[in-house]
């Protein structure tokens, strides 16, 4: 089969728990094969907000054999990883996907950009990326955990309440995730509320114990069995160096580890070093780098 041969590439807007499991067969034995580990976000409780598609799976010979997704809706910016199993490579069916989910982000009216995800591990797939015009623009450092950090020696000196938010605090876990990564929080709070209705995403704020329970961090845990992920974990610029950062991770990783999963798992920008240093004294390693490559979405 040539290159020129085409595909038909499904976009959908949610995919069903048989998508799901199909994807996550498919992503494992990627992993397998080429010692990598996929950021692919595959779940069935996610449905997109956009009238476009989120995921783009192409099927051969009754077997799913190419998935990619495409997150963050109508946003200025979105996400994009991919693979294709390793038996049907050099057939085209990589770019199919590309062009189809590149073809959607074009018909969102708010995108500007398009950040292809590729793992430094991956010579083939940062080829992939090259060919198709990547041009790289920032990387992070994926880390896991499968281990209860060490009791505190005294518990008598917490000062954090930590716990699950509602909508009715989604004010000021967007408050306190974008002044902490120096975002923009329009709209943010709006996004956490739908987030909250998706089954696995759960987002926490970390107040102080005393009076008046003054927001000083939050993150938002998501679920991809059998790992559960911390993410926008952030602390407050005026709360930092006062070892709250440990002190919600202590508290947090007991907990998602009596929950059965059997790793905990995150990111962080190549550059923090401070942050790395903190999650490597609480027992996470490096796992691989992530590359982030910005796609000219006006090319046709």
């Amino acid at each position: 089969m040539s290159d020129k041969e085409t595909y038909e590439v499904v976009g959908v807007h949610q995919l069903t728990e048989e998508q799901a499991e199909q994807a996550r067969a498919l992503r494992d034995v990627c992993n397998s094969a080429d010692g990598l580990d996929l950021k692919l976000g595959i779940s069935a409780g996610y449905a997109a907000q956009s009238a476009e598609p989120y995921a783009f799976l192409c099927a051969l010979d009754g077997a799913l054999v190419g998935f990619c997704t495409l997150s963050g809706d109508d946003d200025p910016e979105l996400e994009l990883c991919g693979m294709v199993h390793p038996a049907y490579r050099r057939r085209g069916i990589g770019r199919a996907l590309l062009d189809a989910a590149l073809a959607s982000a074009r018909r969102r009216l708010a995108t500007l950009r398009v950040l292809a995800i590729c793992e430094d591990a991956s010579a083939a797939g940062r080829a992939f990326v090259a060919a198709a015009g990547g041009k790289h623009s920032f990387s992070e450092n994926r880390m896991e955990t499968a281990a209860i950090p060490p009791a505190p020696a005294s518990t008598s000196a917490r000062n954090l309440d930590v716990r699950e938010a509602g909508q009715a605090e989604a004010r000021d876990l967007a408050r306190v995730i974008a002044t902490s990564f120096g975002q923009s929080d329009d709209h943010m709070a709006e996004d956490i509320v739908r987030d909250m209705t998706v089954e696995g995403e759960r987002y926490f704020l970390a107040r102080l114990s005393d009076e008046p329970h003054e927001p000083v961090g939050a993150f938002k845990i998501f679920i991809d069995k059998p790992k559960a992920y911390i993410y926008a974990f952030g602390v407050l610029p005026e709360f930092r160096r006062h070892g709250y950062g440990r002190e919600i991770l202590e508290d947090i990783l007991p907990r998602l580890f009596a929950e059965g999963w059997t790793a905990v798992g995150l990111e962080v920008d190549a550059d923090n070093t401070p942050a790395q240093a903190l999650y490597r004294s609480v027992g996470f390693h490096d796992v691989t780098v992530y590359g982030y490559y910005i796609l000219d979405i006006t090319a046709q």
